[in-house]
């Protein structure tokens, strides 16, 4: 057992096969010599296997930093997920999501894009299966369905799938002008 504050450097470090992974779209180097730079407003990702590390079946947490108006396209997984907004508030197609406020999704159902809101988002999502977690499916602009395996691939094709982003920041900025 042990606790965890996500203030602490160490609840951000990855284990096992999720070491490669240090914050959304960005992969660890391998050389030594190129340590990872921290940025205090990027996007951060902390993945948490509930059951055996090795298993590609296991069900993982992982909990998601993303910095304000951090956007992330309209995208799928290959498994069941449920997410949680913890901390800030989250823009998704035709609502505002707020601490408690969350989604579902079934395998290959696709949902996005997401805006982070203008103090940012903190939020878990819950993946049936480890390799649900680091298996993105999204569609090119042809309509062709694509993955993007995050441990296999490295970084992720995210130019594609943000075409409804605007329309969120135009919310967003709809908001802040009534508050």
């Amino acid at each position: 057992m042990r606790y965890l504050k996500m203030d602490d450097p160490e609840f951000w470090e990855n284990e096992g096969v999720f070491k490669a992974i240090t914050f959304a779209g960005k992969i660890r180097t391998t050389e030594p010599a190129e340590p990872v730079v921290e940025d205090e407003h990027a996007s951060r990702s902390s993945y948490f296997v509930l059951g055996d590390l090795d298993d590609p079946a296991a069900p993982v947490a992982t909990v998601l930093r993303m910095p304000p108006l951090y956007a992330l396209p309209h995208h799928s997984h290959p498994t069941d997920i449920f997410m949680l907004v913890l901390r800030g508030s989250l823009y998704v197609p035709g609502a505002k999501l707020g601490p408690g406020d969350g989604l579902t999704a079934k395998a290959h159902e696709l949902y996005g894009p997401e805006l982070a809101g203008p103090e940012g988002c903190v939020r878990v999502e819950f993946f049936a299966t480890r390799d649900g977690a680091t298996n993105v499916e999204y569609v090119t602009p042809d309509g062709e369905r694509r993955v993007h395996d995050y441990l296999r691939d490295g970084q992720s094709p995210w130019r594609t799938g943000m075409e409804d982003v605007p329309a969120l920041m135009t919310e967003l900025l709809a908001d802040l002008r009534v508050t």
